[in-house]
């Protein structure tokens, strides 16, 4: 009988532990997918200051808007709309990619 009982707490224990565990991974899944959503900018201010040189410099129009990808949670690239419709992307330095 002693050895049933044991059994079965043992087996109780490994069930719990397994919750918990799945709980702990969901909680690190939702974390990760929160933090990598993509963010969007009117706010020049939130490009590099290479990125803010480059535009201020060769372009003559405004910022519409600003889509800033992330990965891992890490800002990866910045895409510009200008108000007459061009559209630059920058790495997370400021550098251009045309």
């Amino acid at each position: 009988m002693g050895y049933v009982l044991s059994k079965y707490r043992f087996e109780l224990t490994n069930l719990m532990n397994m919750k918990k565990f799945l709980l702990i991974m969901a909680m690190v899944v939702g974390i990760a997918t929160a933090s990598a959503r993509d963010k969007y900018s009117h706010d020049i201010n939130t490009l590099p200051t290479a990125a803010q040189t480059t535009l201020k410099n060769n372009f003559k129009a405004s910022v519409s808007h600003i889509k800033i990808d992330k990965e891992l949670g890490r800002v990866s690239e910045y895409d510009v709309v200008l108000t007459d419709g061009s559209e630059i992307s920058f790495d997370r330095n400021g550098t251009g990619r045309m």
